[in-house]
């Protein structure tokens, strides 16, 4: 027993002998060679180009692996990061202009101004007149312009543009009686924007006539940041303002007895908006520069409108008199959108970037012809009894709409 003890005593010490003499063991110094090896750090940022594609310009400076805005390869992109997709030139300026024309159609309905009966020319009185609706004829395209500046900001690939469109436009036609034989009941024009009792006098109009005036100013106010979402799409989305004007003018002359006596009433819209705007374009890129474009956009715009009317008569100075005022508020939404074709290319040791734009673009303002609204109630409050045969009332319904469509070309420049 004592000897087993005394064997496990000994085999003890054995092991804690082992224990400090490996911990006491000198330390291993590195070699000379790893002492002078060195990792070198790039103090920027590890570039996701491809070092293949690098490239220099004539003064060997680095210029990007790609012409940003164009077609790269799936290698060339961040994975979970949207590459940027701006045009970037290599410069100090940073700066975007752009002129465009623009050869637009602005239509605003609910500008009917005639109605038209027709004469009786058989032998019996027909059961069921056919009536037409003459209005102001907007088929003629107006050309106007835009202008915008704009610049590349330094946060995460951001740009910003202010944009400012113009467009001012004339539209008008008439309607005259007919002259043809009829029976018993002549050919009637009667007007939707004058009050007139003549129907019931058997005086009819000999000639209806309507002119209308548009005047379109609009500003935008654009923060966007273009990205890629494939090697050949690109998305830029944007949110910003807008804000402007937008008048109408309308004048309606009635003719009686062949320029004998003369009903007339004018109205005029005149009104100031503005409110957040949001949009999304959209760029499918192809070859040698030319690029399919898809844009949309929305906004509810805060609106306030003034109305005016007044009616008056070179014969009838007194029952013909008419003048009213109104004033009217509401938030407008708005629908844009285009698609169209551009080309584009880098120059001058990509120090500049030129393109051409061509769009065939749309836009749509809901509620916005309160002249006739006015009108209407003005006519409803003056009619006399026996003057409803020549009263068409719309001074309850819902304000006709406005919208502009028409093609764009646009030359823009960078450097």
């Amino acid at each position: 027993m004592r000897l087993l003890k005394l064997f496990s005593l000994v085999a003890t010490f054995t092991l804690l002998a082992t224990y400090v003499k490996a911990d006491q063991a000198p330390e291993v110094e590195p070699s000379e060679s790893l002492q002078q090896e060195e990792i070198a750090f790039s103090p920027e940022a590890i570039s996701y180009h491809s070092t293949a594609d690098e490239r220099t310009d004539t003064n060997n400076e680095a210029l990007p692996a790609y012409d940003q805005g164009y077609g790269i390869e799936e290698e060339q992109m961040m994975s979970a990061y949207n590459s940027p997709a701006r045009i970037d030139v290599k410069g100090s300026w940073d700066v975007t202009i752009k002129g465009s024309y623009i050869l637009w159609l602005p239509k605003l309905k609910g500008m009917e101004y005639a109605i038209v009966r027709p004469a009786d020319y058989a032998v019996v009185a027909p059961v069921n007149y056919q009536y037409s609706l003459h209005g102001v004829k907007q088929s003629e395209y107006k050309s106007g312009f835009k202008v915008a500046l704009g610049t590349n900001l330094g946060h995460d690939n951001w740009t910003a543009l202010v944009q400012y469109v113009r467009l001012h436009g004339k539209h008008s036609s008439e309607v005259a009686q007919s002259t043809a034989v009829y029976v018993s009941t002549p050919e009637r024009l009667i007007s939707l924007w004058m009050d007139s009792h003549l129907e019931t006098k058997a005086i009819p109009f000999t000639k209806l006539t309507g002119k209308l005036k548009t005047k379109y100013d609009m500003l935008n106010l654009e923060f966007a940041r273009p990205f890629y979402q494939g090697t050949c799409l690109t998305f830029r989305p944007h949110m910003g303002l807008v804000g402007g004007w937008i008048d109408f003018k309308f004048k309606t002359n009635g003719t009686i007895l062949t320029d004998t006596f003369t009903l007339q009433a004018k109205a005029n819209s005149n009104s100031w908006l503005v409110g957040p705007r949001f949009g999304l374009d959209g760029h499918w890129i192809m070859d040698y520069g030319f690029e399919m474009e898809a844009d949309i956009a929305g906004s509810l715009a805060y609106q306030k409108i003034k109305t005016h009317y007044k009616q008056r008569s070179d014969y009838w100075t007194t029952h013909y008199a008419r003048l009213a005022s109104k004033n009217f508020t509401q938030i407008t939404p708005i629908l844009e959108g285009n698609i169209g074709l551009n080309w584009g290319t880098y120059f001058a040791s990509n120090e500049w970037h030129f393109s051409l734009h061509t769009l065939y673009e749309f836009l749509y303002y809901f509620d916005q012809n309160y002249m006739r609204k006015l009108a209407g109630q003005i006519i409803d409050s003056t009619a006399l009894g026996d003057t409803q045969e020549a009263v068409n009332s719309r001074s309850n319904s819902k304000p006709e709409d406005f919208l502009l469509h028409g093609l764009t070309i646009t030359a823009r420049l960078d450097f």
